[in-house]
């Protein structure tokens, strides 16, 4: 599963590059290198900086303590999983802080291993537990690769009605997520959780249309309600699929 995940990411990333170019307001310069780079959009590939000799330092106390984490935290979980014979639901729920500190880790990885070209990529994510609404969340904290191409490809088009885009935006990604994980599990084992993955992502706009029209000024039922939106589903997307991936599952 994890080698099919890999290969389905790989390729519907290079889809993702060639749509990002063919949307580019103006010309990319290196477009070779953003092609073999793992960044999917130019808007990601315009915020590469050349790295300093701190930002080196930076990156790579950051790996190696992020990968640690992760590293520490799946014994804990595999050895709570074993234990206690858990299954169904609360694999997801004790999984998915396991999804972050893999992306984490993978992020950082990925940059630390970039930085012998001289250049410094800008990280994943960005203090996701830091998020105050589900529009933080999403839109500046997590998996900001992708949040950039949604930015660059759907919004910029969609600009004059956006809750239409909204709604696009994360249709597109629950669609993505059906064929990178519950499509390649369907191959693989024949039977898969079709259409989980297009609920969870059908939640979170209307999180973020629930927040702006009725909790703006109550920062901090905000917070609470962002967690719920994002964590309540998550054995919709933390599912038997991306527990398999990720090696994560039983």
């Amino acid at each position: 599963m994890t080698w099919a995940f890999v290969a389905t990411v790989a390729a519907l990333g290079f889809l993702m590059k060639a749509l990002s170019l063919r949307c580019a307001r103006r010309p990319v310069r290196n477009r070779l290198c953003f092609i073999l780079s793992p960044l999917a959009s130019v808007d990601s590939w315009r915020r590469v900086v050349m790295a300093t000799a701190d930002d080196v330092r930076q990156t790579f106390i950051r790996c190696v303590l992020a990968t640690g984490a992760f590293l520490i935290c799946h014994w804990i979980y595999r050895r709570l999983v074993t234990t206690l014979n858990l299954s169904g639901w609360s694999l997801s729920y004790l999984g998915a802080p396991l999804v972050w500190l893999m992306g984490e880790s993978g992020g950082s990885i990925i940059c630390a291993l970039y930085l012998p070209t001289g250049r410094l990529m800008p990280l994943p994510h960005d203090a996701v537990l830091a998020a105050r609404s589900v529009a933080d969340f999403w839109g500046k904290r997590w998996n900001a690769w992708f949040s950039d191409w949604f930015r660059q490809v759907i919004f910029r088009r969609w600009r004059a009605r956006p809750v239409t885009a909204l709604m696009l935006v994360f249709l597109v990604s629950g669609l993505i997520h059906e064929i990178v994980l519950n499509l390649n599990l369907w191959f693989l084992t024949g039977h898969a959780p079709f259409g989980s993955m297009m609920l969870y992502f059908g939640v979170q706009p209307l999180g973020i249309l629930a927040e702006r029209n009725w909790l703006t000024n109550y920062p901090k039922v905000n917070v609470g309600f962002a967690w719920l939106i994002v964590l309540g589903p998550a054995p919709l997307i933390v599912n038997e699929a991306l527990l398999r991936a990720l090696q994560l599952g039983r």
